[in-house]
């Protein structure tokens, strides 16, 4: 299936010439919470059954205030069932007291991402004066999902989570994790053990600000949150200028964090309200600073001496890490600065341009203590067919240098987790970041890549789903769900991509509003 039918049941000629736009691509959408069942074009296999369930932002105002940034925008969870062959789609807002408060007062509440802090006007001077020094985090958990045993949560980058109920989409309860321990942040992006152990991030700020590796052990589904606790802690190289980090890396027997020259201005922070300015405006980029490597074992949460550094440069997003020979091979989506942040603001991500920041996929390769000889002037990275390379340095530090996995623009990478996830591995899939219609396939062992888009539309973050007893790494198919950007009246539909052949085998067109959405999960029935 190359291309979409010349007109849809409406009508509408989708193959007509028009300009391309994000004019109205991030506008807020309405959810959808009784199901609406797709029109199905092709055969999705039997085999894939399940809910896509997916989180994003999903309305960007509050009465007459307007939010500003595309990470501010109030959640909305939705939600493509697959089964026998037929999809049905549903949303729904997640309750947050962010979401709630403002759909009360309507107005802004929390100060957010992009979003300086607008008090209340219903306060008096005083009332106001010391509510600017409340930095309660927000609970509007509209980036990605995790799951502990049964249950699931919503996340965002603050230690507020909310469970959620995945077959209705109800908010059930709202959780933080400060109450059971002392974290200030936390990533939005976990990973998960072969032994149901689920390992997540969180920052704790002041005299001795640290990076925390936080351990959620197996165990009864409703007790899993509440057995959480410091694994680990990583002193920051600044308490005053922490760094800001959206994810981390896990192979077989580490956890790999990034400290990145993107920093945290805790005094920006701290008088945040009172100044008037959002939080993306208290982070700044120093390209002189280097990137630095935390390596923690996970069998005693112990991070390794040696240090490793890399030229500066701005992730969000790890692709996957493994090891190999005595060697950390980490793969990692870097920006040469941190102007994404920027890009992000509506009013930019609505200027009619379809590009995105520029992240290009790239591999370090750090030698392990059995690779370094004390004088040694030589590249120290030994694998074959490998570009990276690492030398030892006066102080004994390692820096590294990555080797380019595609010559292809690529974000939102997603892999066979299940199966690869901090194993030696060949395939990732993502967004092209230039050409935002695409789809793209890199092979990392050939340097090679495959696309799939729809001239007219803008796809998500693509999922693999594995088959059932297959055996290859891409034996499976890929999901993305897909948003008109003619503005010429097309549905939205969910695209089943054969993850081999990158081609279509089947769409789902949906007779409901899809929002943009940011990350989602694939829960299997």
């Amino acid at each position: 299936m190359a291309s979409p039918q010349a007109e849809n049941e409406d009508g509408v000629n989708v193959n007509q010439q028009g300009p391309l736009s994000t004019a109205t691509l991030f506008n807020s959408s309405h959810e959808t919470p009784s199901a609406v069942e797709a029109k199905i074009i092709g055969t999705i296999p039997q085999w894939v059954s399940g809910s896509f369930l997916r989180n994003g932002p999903g309305q960007f105002e509050a009465g007459e205030q307007k939010i500003e940034h595309f990470f501010d925008g109030f959640a909305l969870m939705h939600k493509f069932d697959i089964k026998d062959g037929q999809v049905k789609y549903n949303s729904r807002f997640i309750r947050s007291d962010a979401y709630v408060k403002a759909t009360e007062q309507k107005r802004l509440v929390y100060s957010s991402f992009g979003q300086a802090y607008i008090p209340d006007p219903c306060k008096n001077i005083f009332s106001r004066f010391f509510s600017y020094f409340d930095l309660e985090p927000t609970d509007n958990c509209n980036v990605n999902f995790m799951q502990l045993g049964e249950d699931f949560y919503a996340l965002t980058e603050s230690p507020r989570v909310i469970k959620i109920e995945p077959d209705e989409l109800d908010t059930i309860k709202q959780a933080n994790l400060s109450s059971y321990m002392t974290v200030h942040t936390a990533t939005a992006h976990p990973h998960y053990g072969k032994d149901g152990t689920v390992y997540g991030m969180g920052s704790t700020f002041g005299p001795g600000s640290s990076y925390n590796i936080i351990k959620f052990p197996p165990g009864e589904s409703q007790n899993q949150l509440e057995m959480a606790k410091i694994f680990c802690k990583i002193p920051a190289s600044s308490s005053l200028y922490p760094s800001y980090y959206h994810s981390f890396g896990m192979t077989e027997n580490y956890i790999v964090f990034l400290e990145q020259p993107l920093t945290m201005n805790m005094f920006k922070i701290m008088f945040a309200k009172l100044l008037g300015t959002d939080f993306v405006n208290c982070i700044d980029y120093t390209p002189s600073v280097p990137v630095k490597f935390h390596i923690v074992s996970l069998e005693d949460g112990t991070t390794l001496t040696r240090k490793y550094t890399a030229d500066a440069f701005f992730c969000f997003h790890h692709i996957n890490a493994y090891e190999d020979d005595s060697h950390l091979v980490v793969d990692i989506c870097c920006y040469d600065n941190s102007d994404v942040m920027e890009e992000a603001y509506l009013n930019r991500l609505r200027d009619e341009t379809l590009s995105a920041g520029r992240a290009f996929a790239k591999r370090f390769v750090l030698p392990l203590e059995q690779k370094i000889v004390q004088g040694n002037e030589d590249n120290l990275v030994t694998l074959e067919s490998c570009d990276a390379t690492a030398y030892l340095q006066e102080d004994e530090s390692v820096h590294c240098h990555p080797e380019m996995l595609t010559d292809q623009y690529v974000e939102l990478p997603r892999i066979n987790y299940d199966a690869f996830n901090g194993k030696k591995y060949q395939y990732f899939y993502g967004l092209d970041t230039l050409d935002r219609t695409k789809v793209v396939k890199v092979d990392t062992v050939n340097k090679t890549f495959m696309s799939w888009n729809d001239p007219s539309c803008y796809p998500s973050e693509p999922v693999f789903i594995p088959r059932p007893g297959g055996e290859a790494e891409d034996d499976g198919v890929v999901l993305s769900s897909v948003i008109d950007l003619k503005g010429i009246g097309r549905r939205p539909y969910l695209v089943v991509l054969d993850a081999q052949s990158f081609t279509e085998v089947a769409r789902a067109e949906i007779p409901a509003e899809v929002p943009v959405g940011l990350h989602g999960i694939f829960i299997p029935k």
